[in-house]
């Protein structure tokens, strides 16, 4: 009666231990964007689209001559991820009016590592910013070298309109 139990025992165990060695591996977070409905173990593979930010920095635009500043700029310099696309890295632009009235600026943005090399320059337009309003101009370029340690102008002619 032993055998026999001990033989039924270690028939149940091994069918247990082989159906559940086959289980399908996979991604099996329903919040990756790499689900796998019919993953039963979680093979760490899950990918996720998000935006880490790896460098910050913020620049004062000052309003002609008077060195009264008009407007904040945040430059962000992000690593983007994606399950769909290649991984990049972004430099972003936002804008922020620091003055108690709503402005407009055109303006252009140059990135150099000195007063000589440019590494890329953007031109845009903000409308009616209102006062404490925060704009995000958009993206300045696609997988540029790092931000890091780099100075932001605006050279030449730019215009900051004040409105009523």
């Amino acid at each position: 009666m032993n055998t026999k139990f001990l033989i039924i025992s270690l028939i149940v165990l091994s069918g247990t231990f082989f159906f559940t060695s086959c289980e399908k591996s996979g991604c099996t977070d329903p919040n990756a964007c790499n689900y796998d409905a019919d993953a039963k173990k979680d093979d760490g593979s899950c990918r996720y689209n998000r935006d880490v930010k790896i460098f910050s920095q913020t620049k004062n635009l000052e309003i002609f001559a008077t060195s009264t500043p008009a407007a904040t700029f945040y430059f962000d310099e992000y690593n983007v991820e994606s399950c769909y696309a290649n991984d990049v890295h972004q430099v972003r632009l936002k804008v922020k009016n620091i003055l108690t009235d709503t402005i407009s600026i055109d303006c252009t943005v140059v990135m150099q590592t000195d007063a000589f090399t440019q590494h890329w320059s953007y031109d845009y337009t903000v409308s009616k910013l209102a006062p404490g309003a925060t704009d995000s101009v958009g993206v300045i370029t696609t997988n540029p070298t790092s931000i890091e340690g780099k100075e932001f102008d605006f050279p030449g002619i730019y215009t900051v309109t004040i409105h009523d």
